[in-house]
């Protein structure tokens, strides 16, 4: 039966988060059209493996059946707005990928067994990522180049071959692995050390601004029950003391390109609240183009996945593009249920969720696809049982100690 799972479930999970289709279309001979049919082969594969597992549909958690309540207004609302603007919904048929991953996946949750299995293969899988992401920017391999790029790449993209999905999906690897793992031997230790560097590693040459600005708060919350709270106030001190003279090194040694070392100082101007000479590198003109849309049709939106189509690079704000401002409401308050629960936890793995959402949260207002790949909405699922059962990979004795715990096997 865990050969079934695996490959109905977790097969497809890892050919989605290591974005194999765009990888084997670009790099390998394969015709574009058998790839193609062979990812749409591991979304039926997903649904097969619902019927296989047999679910129980009040084994779900709360925050789950929200999900399913947004997707019930999101997608009939939309293609409302497309027939009443006559016009055809944007890749209707990928838009579905993400719904049919969503319940494959909180329906086979429902085992803990099953939930300890995917975060120790998600962490694997994000751990990979990172490296794929630190061996193509040695290489200067661009997948939107689809090859060796002619000129250094200025940041790295990854197998994603875009920078922030890039650093989203190390900063996700660096929490699995920095919550979950829990060595007992030194050379254990040492491997998971040398996988957090390899995560942050590959989070800062996306030089991603969202990246940093997660990183700093995923890294405030891993020392919060790690340290007291005197030595979080002298790192809040020193820390930022400590990197301005880092910085001001690297680009003095000239480490650094120009286009890099303008992403830095503008990481710097966020921290320091100095916004008014930030680089929103186009993000705002962006935005203002999709909310000219939410203008004239603020109600019904403007149909499925309009805010991709014209590249709005704002998930939440652009469910109001797609399906109107009730579905959008309802999207505002099922985040902010997430981290309600995830507060309200008990559970000793509170701060992993938290670092979880922070993460895929934040992304929202720079990235416009959170929701509709599937191997993050997949952690959406996790994430709703995780709130309501701990997992037993985070022992609650090592957790107040901010230490990680991993299941023996």
């Amino acid at each position: 039966m865990k050969r079934i799972i695996f490959l109905c479930f977790y097969m497809p999970l890892i050919f989605k988060a290591l974005n194999a289709q765009a990888f084997l279309t670009k790099f390998t001979p394969a015709p574009e059209v058998i790839i193609q049919a062979f990812a749409y082969f591991t979304v039926c594969l997903v649904i097969l493996g619902i019927f296989v597992i047999k679910p129980r549909w009040n084994s779900i958690p709360p925050l789950n059946r929200f999900w399913i309540v947004f997707y019930l207004a999101y997608f009939p609302i939309a293609l409302l707005a497309n027939i009443i603007q006559d016009t055809e919904p944007h890749r209707l048929l990928v838009a579905l990928i993400p719904v049919v991953f969503f319940m494959g996946f909180t329906y086979l949750l429902q085992d803990r067994e099953e939930r300890e299995r995917f975060n120790n293969i998600m962490a694997v899988t994000f751990l990979i990522v990172s490296v794929m992401t630190i061996v193509f920017d040695y290489y200067n391999i661009s997948v939107d180049f689809e090859g060796v790029y002619e000129f250094r790449l200025e940041r790295a993209g990854g197998v994603y071959g875009d920078a922030n999905n890039a650093a989203l999906a190390s900063e996700i690897g660096f929490v699995l692995i920095y919550y979950t793992y829990n060595p007992t031997t030194r050379i254990k230790k040492l491997a998971k050390i040398l996988a957090l560097i390899i995560t942050l590693i590959a989070t800062f040459i996306t030089y991603s601004k969202t990246g940093f600005l997660v990183l700093l708060l995923i890294g405030i919350l891993a020392l919060m029950k790690r340290i007291s709270v005197e030595k979080i106030f002298l790192s809040l001190l020193f820390v930022p003391i400590a990197l301005l003279f880092g910085i001001q090194y690297a680009m003095s040694s000239n480490m650094m390109s120009q286009t890099q070392i303008e992403r830095i100082y503008s990481i710097v101007d966020i921290i320091t609240l100095n916004t008014s000479n930030v680089d929103y590198s186009s993000r705002d003109v962006l935005l203002q183009n999709m909310l000219n849309y939410i203008y004239e049709s603020p109600i019904l939106g403007n149909g499925v996945q309009f805010s991709n189509l014209i590249r709005g690079h704002n998930t939440i704000v652009g469910v109001w593009a797609d399906a109107g401002i009730f579905v959008f409401l309802i999207f505002l308050a099922l985040l902010l249920a997430h981290f309600l629960k995830a507060l309200s936890a008990s559970g000793p793995n509170r701060l992993m969720i938290l670092s979880l959402l922070i993460i895929l949260t934040t992304y929202m207002l720079t990235l416009q696809t959170v929701i509709n790949q599937a191997y993050l909405i997949a952690i959406f699922a996790f994430i709703g049982y995780a709130v309501a059962e701990p997992l037993s990979s985070v022992d609650e004795t090592t957790a107040e100690s901010g230490k990680l715990n991993h299941k023996s096997n």
